[in-house]
């Protein structure tokens, strides 16, 4: 079963007004303004996903991540479920097993990864996703997942030395510094805990002349 990204789209046009938008665009811009200036970005990526995370929800099916199919017969859903289980084997995820998701928005990860009974702790910068992530594990029956709202460079939520892996996907990029966040994980976890990151690179081959190369940017 493939999303139906026309159908959704329509949804997402029926519940949003132009004026919603309008309002929070421009809110957004003054505080991306404000946000440039203090090289703190908490505050802005909080709003921004206030209006995104329902989007997201709505339109992309819980996951703002792609992954490439392994052949041209499968689905995206199917793609991503594939990507979520192939990082949870190489964490080794399994009853009795800690493991973060930095940056987990609603916790679609999550969700894919919850049949193998490890305990699972996501942290979002806004609000809302916890709200909305924990409301549909209540909803599925998940009992090993829950979200946290904070700031994955400040997890006041996490004990120290007490996880046994974690795992970012699409979500250190939104970081200006990643000096902080990774001294917060290495807090976290336990010694010889395990780290997976699956994001968007730009390598030194990336040509802003070349019209391919922008195009895959």
């Amino acid at each position: 079963m493939s999303i139906d990204m026309k159908k959704n789209f329509l949804k997402l046009i029926w519940g949003f007004r132009r004026h919603d938008l309008g309002v929070f665009m421009k809110e957004h811009d003054r505080l991306y303004e404000e946000a440039k200036e203090s090289g703190n970005h908490c505050e802005v990526t909080a709003h921004y996903y206030s209006v995104m995370s329902n989007v997201i929800d709505t339109y992309f099916g819980g996951n703002f991540h792609f992954a490439s199919p392994d052949s041209d017969d499968i689905y995206l859903e199917e793609a991503l479920l594939r990507l979520h289980r192939k990082i949870g084997g190489k964490l080794e995820l399994q009853e009795g097993v800690k493991c973060l998701d930095l940056g987990c928005g609603i916790g679609g990860v999550m969700r894919d990864l919850a049949p193998t009974k490890a305990t699972l702790t996501g942290v979002t910068i806004a609000p809302n996703e916890e709200e909305i992530g924990n409301a549909e594990f209540s909803k599925m029956g998940i009992s090993n997942c829950r979200i946290h709202a904070a700031d994955i460079c400040d997890m006041k939520c996490i004990v120290s030395n007490s996880q046994d892996a974690a795992y970012a996907i699409y979500s250190l990029k939104y970081l200006p510094k990643l000096d902080a966040v990774f001294k917060e994980v290495s807090r976290a976890l336990k010694p010889g805990g395990k780290l997976a990151i699956y994001d968007l690179i730009k390598t030194p081959s990336y040509n802003e002349e070349n019209l391919e190369h922008r195009k895959v940017s």
